[in-house]
């Protein structure tokens, strides 16, 4: 098949003040004869869109109901989406409704003309906290998003009940990924009439392989928008310019400035046996376990380690990530 991309035009494409407020399902989405039947089953279960503005910026989210409890609040990575926590969401659900957000730049969610801060970033999980949970809600983050959530924890804890990180780089000697993302900030937007061809081209970052087809073909589907142009990705290419990356930002989206030792809240860490981070994270918050009931409730961080998955441990493990959240959760009981 043919490539029909086209470069836009030369100014930017219009920011996504005037985007769709909905995701479309993807019509092939469980045609692949290995999709495992959990998986189906936890895509058909449809959230509702929700939103609040933050700073301007109007700030959706998926919303699964639950019980009157505090909420769980999902964050994605860096040029990620809510949709790559939609299959996991219900697996989630406790006591309260389970919540996807889109960052801004990300998703459904505006593009900011400024660019973006973590510390704008924070304030939008807050916003969104504010609006959809009766009680502080359990913060699950991954990647970018932990980043982002830790900063919250540290500069305002009160407003997070519990805070799973999910292989996030969440201390200062953490190392970057390899290869340079800055350049991404400035790269011609690509636009394309058929959207399999964007999406048998999808790769993640940072790079990884991943053998779940299903759950990359999932998130590559949503991650895409249709415009009077074509198909494009949805994420605002701006937020790889740095975005108080600090020294040698130049392949970090965002680096988390701070101590998680400061954090108001509990917190714990969740990470891909396999990541590039998992080493210095074992270091920096002590001996981990495989086993989430194992997992320290004293004198140090929760550890746990998610076997077979590498950074992108959503898409690794899916099932065992839950497993591991669940467990961390249940030894803060």
């Amino acid at each position: 098949m043919l490539d029909h991309a086209t470069h836009s035009p030369p100014e930017r494409p219009a920011p996504a003040q005037a985007g769709e407020a909905r995701y479309l399902p993807d019509p092939l989405r469980h045609e692949a004869a290995d999709t495992p039947e959990w998986f189906r089953r936890t895509t058909l279960d449809e959230p509702t869109v929700g939103e609040v503005k933050h700073e301007g910026a109007r700030i959706r989210y998926l919303r699964w109901p639950g019980g009157p409890g505090p909420a769980t609040l999902l964050v994605h990575g860096g040029s990620a989406h809510a949709h790559w926590w939609s299959p996991l969401a219900p697996l989630l659900r406790s006591r309260g409704p389970v919540v996807a957000m889109d960052l801004s730049g990300h998703g459904l969610s505006d593009w900011r003309p400024d660019g973006y801060t973590v510390t704008q970033w924070a304030g939008e999980v807050r916003a969104v906290a504010g609006a959809t949970s009766t009680a502080p809600p359990v913060v699950i983050a991954h990647s970018m998003g932990g980043i982002v959530s830790a900063h919250l924890a540290v500069t305002a804890g009160d407003t997070i009940g519990r805070l799973v990180v999910v292989d996030s780089p969440v201390w200062d000697s953490a190392p970057a990924p390899e290869g340079e993302i800055a350049a991404r900030a400035d790269a011609p937007t690509r636009f394309h009439a058929d959207p399999e061809v964007p999406i048998a081209r999808f790769r993640l970052i940072p790079r990884q392989e991943c053998s779940n087809s299903w759950y990359l073909r999932h998130i590559a589907w949503h991650g895409l928008t249709a415009t009077t142009h074509g198909y494009r990705w949805r994420f605002d290419p701006r937020i790889f310019a740095g975005n108080g990356g600090g020294t040698g930002a130049g392949n970090r989206i965002a680096r988390f400035e701070g101590s998680l030792s400061d954090s108001a809240c509990p917190y714990a860490v969740v990470m891909g046996e396999n990541s590039y981070l998992t080493p210095q994270a074992v270091e920096v918050f002590g001996a981990a376990s495989r086993s989430p009931a194992a997992v320290s409730r004293h004198g140090r961080t929760p550890l746990a380690l998610v076997p077979s998955a590498g950074h992108h441990v959503l898409l690794d493990q899916p099932l065992a990530l839950v497993a591991a959240v669940r467990g961390v959760l249940a030894a803060w009981r």
